[in-house]
């Protein structure tokens, strides 16, 4: 921490912080169910929820990769490290955004020991999503997505991984669970993702 505002009483300066990529002011009604990445206050714009650094249409905040970052609500948003963090910085910046987004997926997917968890999605997140879930204790982590490259990925950190260019998923997952379904999922697409043929004319 290189500078502190008047309005931050625990971070010092010299404090050793990760900060997440998301903003959020810690005291809306979402902060409060700790919903934080919709938060109510950080966005500027009243139809929407959420806000992030660098980000499309999360706010007018500067990208988090950056020599130096300015950081609102640096009291909620900087997480204070330990006495191992100038040792560990190389571990402690996984804190920083996709390790944690996929992590929390699998939160409020609400996994437990045992369930059978299905991501959608095997970019960055997902595969975070998909490693999580087996920390969590998931028996069964299956992955859907199209790109060979990204289920590779996934089955190398032990996923089942379903080509959704090439096989129903639906169909795939009734058939891994027995036909019970999956107990919960994880969409790691993304809310930007969209069909690249969308809106044009047919040929």
């Amino acid at each position: 921490m290189a500078e502190v505002g008047a309005g931050v009483d625990k971070v010092q300066v010299g404090d050793w912080v990760v900060l997440p990529f998301n903003i959020s002011c810690g005291h809306c009604k979402n902060c409060e169910w700790q919903l934080t990445n919709y938060c109510l206050t950080a966005q500027p714009e009243p139809k929407m929820a959420g806000a992030a650094y660098g980000f499309a249409d999360m706010g007018a905040y500067g990208g988090g990769q950056a020599e130096l970052l300015r950081v609102p609500w640096g009291d909620f948003n900087c997480l204070l490290l330990g006495e191992d963090a100038e040792q560990r910085q190389t571990d402690y910046v996984m804190l920083a955004d996709i390790f944690p987004t996929g992590y929390h997926a699998t939160e409020m997917a609400g996994v437990q020991p045992g369930d059978q968890t299905v991501i959608y999605g095997a970019g960055p997140v997902g595969l975070m999503a998909a490693l999580s879930a087996t920390i969590r204790g998931a028996s069964k982590v299956m992955v859907v997505d199209r790109h060979p490259d990204r289920l590779r990925l996934a089955e190398s950190i032990g996923a089942i991984t379903i080509d959704d260019s090439k096989v129903d998923p639906v169909q795939v997952v009734l058939d891994e669970t027995m036909g019970l379904g999956a107990d919960n999922g994880c969409e790691c697409v993304g809310y930007q993702a969209h069909d690249p043929t969308a809106g044009s004319s047919p040929t």
